[in-house]
């Protein structure tokens, strides 16, 4: 039986290696009969990473494929909004609009224009892993405010949504909506809810209403698609409410709002005519790239770094860091180094190693 096992995992190993040396071969041939190659081989690696879009990326560059990528992207993003998923395998098309937030004050008569809810915005990875630790920066809300002054105590930190009312062809009432419960976890909420209580029941002025400028972009909102841009100026406090259970701030304010729909904006007819004819993506499979190492050499000091793709897929999370700054235990030093050979490749045009990359950077005045 071992003797079995044993022959059936010898075949496994010779089989997915004769799979790669073949996929290896047969990539020498096409290359070397379309005269692409040289002694080193490396010219081929080289032209093919010149045509990758992450390259351009990498460099700033709006190429067609960059064009075409930004487009796609854009356009992916804009038609999963019409979906409404259940599962990993079942997604159905929306019959009408959400109606997740109908329930809202009437009392004034106005039609409703749209309900935002209000939600933290995290840019990217890094913030997220510094929010994390709690030693981040201010957070960002979907409505945002502008000020020319720091307030006791930030609305937007509190706003559970924002309805926009028509009053007039450039005016409108907005309501923001606030629970008139303590946070159990913000001890700052107690005193918050004081303050809308004092100006609901002594009518004393409050900081906490002096906005210069409200807007926000259209995300997930009632009635409306996404990437519309509201702005809200000349706004002027008229009351606070009750309804369900929050505080109602009451608003009137000159709109000016503006279609950021990013699939205009960024059209691609390359892009678009691909999308009507059906055409496959022209998608390279390269297993070969996967199963073998990369050795980047710095043009400086010679060193050679070895990029192993098994070490990168075992690499924990981390918190970013500058190129030029030291590495911390946690990091992987050979994985990390290629990556900064890279990044001083794109930026400045030499394979550096972190040492001489310092180097580099004094010796131009650049740090």
């Amino acid at each position: 039986m071992k003797r079995f096992l044993r022959k059936i995992k010898q075949n496994c190993v010779l089989f997915f290696y004769n799979l790669f040396y073949g996929i290896k071969n047969t990539e020498d041939i096409v290359f070397h009969q379309s005269g692409i190659t040289d002694e080193s081989g490396t010219s081929v690696i080289k032209e093919i990473e010149n045509k990758r879009v992450s390259k351009a990326l990498l460099k700033g560059e709006v190429t067609q494929e960059v064009e075409e990528l930004r487009y796609r992207t854009y356009k992916v993003d804009k038609e999963s909004t019409n979906f409404k998923y259940y599962a990993p395998t079942l997604a159905l098309k929306k019959d009408g609009q959400d109606n997740k937030f109908m329930k809202y004050d009437k009392s004034d008569g106005l039609d409703i224009i749209t309900i935002q809810p209000n939600n933290v915005l995290v840019e990217n990875v890094s913030e997220t892993l510094e929010q994390v630790g709690g030693r981040g920066k201010r957070e960002e809300y979907t409505i945002k405010i502008k000020r020319d002054f720091t307030p006791r105590y930030r609305v937007e930190e509190y706003l559970k949504r924002l309805d926009v009312k028509k009053l007039d062809d450039t005016h409108v009432i907005l309501d923001m909506y606030v629970s008139k419960y303590m946070n159990s976890y913000d001890f700052k909420s107690k005193g918050f809810i004081k303050e809308i209580e004092k100006i609901r029941d002594q009518k004393v002025k409050s900081d906490i209403l002096d906005y210069q400028e409200i807007s926000f972009i259209t995300h997930h909102a009632y009635k409306l698609d996404d990437m519309i841009k509201f702005k809200f100026r000349n706004i002027w406090f008229k009351e606070v409410k009750e309804f369900d259970g929050n505080f109602i701030l009451k608003f009137k304010a000159e709109i000016m709002n503006e279609d950021l729909d990013l699939t205009k904006r960024y059209f691609s007819k390359t892009m678009d005519d691909k999308y009507k004819n059906k055409e496959k993506k022209d998608t390279v499979v390269n297993f070969s790239d996967y199963a073998t190492s990369k050795v980047y050499v710095c043009e400086e000091c010679g060193k050679k770094v070895v990029l192993d793709m098994e070490m990168i897929d075992k690499l924990n999370a981390y918190q970013g860091r500058d190129i030029t700054n030291e590495k911390t235990q946690d990091e992987t030093p050979q994985v990390l180094e290629f990556m900064d050979m890279q990044i001083s490749e794109q930026t400045y045009g030499k394979r550096l190693c972190s040492d001489c990359l310092k180097k580099y950077l004094q010796n131009n005045n650049l740090i």
